[in-house]
């Protein structure tokens, strides 16, 4: 198994010109290829290329010159005309891991250890078959005779964060009624109110991009210029943690770097 990165461009809401379904190359023998959609949110995405890199660097998710130029031109292909380069307002890569010499996935048991399931190898298809590789996981248990025990308050659904920017005129007069944080606008570029960004921490966001995903707070054409600090500063008074210690993802990742309780005159706070 090797470390595989892929490099994407995301565009502004308001660039164009757009696609109105994803578009694929012809694959080739180690990569579908770099794809050209829009995204269910309205930005069109250009990406991945596939490079793989060497296992000591199997965390290295920064984005390269020679990458992204080739996921432009390789992207240009398949439409006619892209949206000016203007309008990217964000570049980012991941890193997944590459089964070799059989690009498959890896879904086994082990009787040497009773109960260990190896789900590995999720290639590019591997979240939308999520459902189907689960259900194979629990037959592999059971015929192991391992014994499965459903959760009585297992609930498979959640209603979304009601959205503020996808409310009606009418809708929002009655949330703010009902709720008067949904008249304070947090992220002005998605509309996003301090009612949702509370409503994220409620069903667990600790961080930043917990936060990003559950509300798109961050996710308009400043990518947090200029609500970061705002939504950081709610983290920190509803988990009660200090504002440089509000991490963007996981450990490693806080947004104060050194000894920054300098600066708020409490030398003796942990940096």
């Amino acid at each position: 198994i090797v470390p595989r990165r892929g490099e994407y461009y995301i565009f502004s809401r308001d660039a164009y010109p757009k696609v109105r379904r994803i578009l694929f190359p012809a694959p080739k023998p180690w990569t579908k290829g770099v794809v050209v959609t829009t995204t269910v949110d309205g930005h069109l995405m250009i990406g991945p290329n596939a490079e793989d890199l060497p296992e000591e660097e199997k965390e290295m998710r920064e984005t390269t010159v020679e990458g992204l130029e080739y996921v432009w031109n390789e992207a240009s292909k398949l439409v006619e005309k892209l949206p000016p380069r203007r309008g990217i307002i964000r570049s980012f890569a991941g890193v997944r891991i590459e089964p070799k010499p059989k690009p498959d996935f890896i879904v086994k048991a082990y009787d040497e250890v009773l109960g260990f399931i190896n789900a590995a190898g999720m290639r590019s298809p591997g979240f939308t078959s999520a459902p189907a590789i689960a259900e194979y996981i629990a037959k592999l248990l059971r015929d192991r005779d391992v014994k499965l025990v459903r959760k009585k308050k297992w609930n498979p659904f959640r209603r979304d964060i009601r959205s503020f920017r996808e409310a009606g005129w009418n809708e929002r007069e009655r949330l703010i009624e009902n709720n008067s944080l949904y008249g304070r606008i947090i992220c002005q570029c998605e509309l996003v109110t301090e009612a949702e960004i509370l409503e994220a921490i409620r069903r667990g966001a600790t961080t930043l991009d917990g936060v990003k995903f559950r509300t798109r707070a961050m996710s308009g054409d400043c990518q947090g210029s200029f609500c970061l600090h705002r939504i950081a500063e709610i983290l920190s008074r509803e988990l009660n943690i200090p504002l440089w210690k509000v991490r963007k993802s996981g450990a490693g990742s806080e947004i104060g770097v050194g000894n920054v309780a300098i600066l708020v005159g409490d030398e003796n706070e942990e940096s």
